[in-house]
């Protein structure tokens, strides 16, 4: 009667595993924010450098890096953490939404393109039981945090020398 009562949990259970799975989604693959902006005032050299530490200062997360740097390119791209955070319980669940930021800067123009890296989400409304947890943080929420993070990247250039 036992291995009947436990087989019986392990199997709803395992139900409850599927149904949750099908109410996710995938997000962030038709998704990029680009802004160019040509009213900068520097040399390649100077704008580089105030692209680096900007996004020294902005990725306050470990799992934000710097993932390539090329001073003579004038590239710099990062993977940077949008949101979300890992959940340790009974299993591990990566509810981290990461972005890619690429940035070109030439004399005087920067380029700046925030693509995400796709991501697993529960849409509003979606039945979900707990079991398998996904993020609720959307593209709609994606496309904010982007614009936010481009606006204060723009923010950053006017600044015309760090203060000591």
């Amino acid at each position: 009667m036992k291995k009947r009562i436990v087989c019986g949990i392990g199997i709803l259970l395992w139900l409850l595993n599927v149904i949750g799975c099908a109410s996710m989604e995938i997000a962030g693959t038709n998704i990029e924010v680009t802004k160019v902006y040509d009213d900068v005032v520097g040399t390649k050299a100077q704008l580089f450098l105030k692209t680096n530490e900007w996004m020294v200062s902005t990725f306050k997360n470990a799992d934000s890096v710097i993932q390539y740097s090329d001073k003579d390119e004038g590239v710099i791209i990062g993977k940077y953490l949008m949101a979300g955070q890992i959940l340790f319980g009974s299993y591990k669940v990566d509810e981290r939404v990461f972005a890619i930021l690429e940035v070109h800067v030439k004399d005087g123009k920067i380029k700046i393109s925030i693509k995400p890296v796709p991501w697993n989400y529960v849409p509003a409304g979606s039945i979900g039981f707990g079991l398998v947890d996904g993020s609720t943080f959307s593209e709609t929420d994606f496309n904010n945090e982007a614009e936010k993070l481009v606006n204060d990247f723009h923010n950053a250039l006017k600044i015309n020398s760090t203060e000591f």
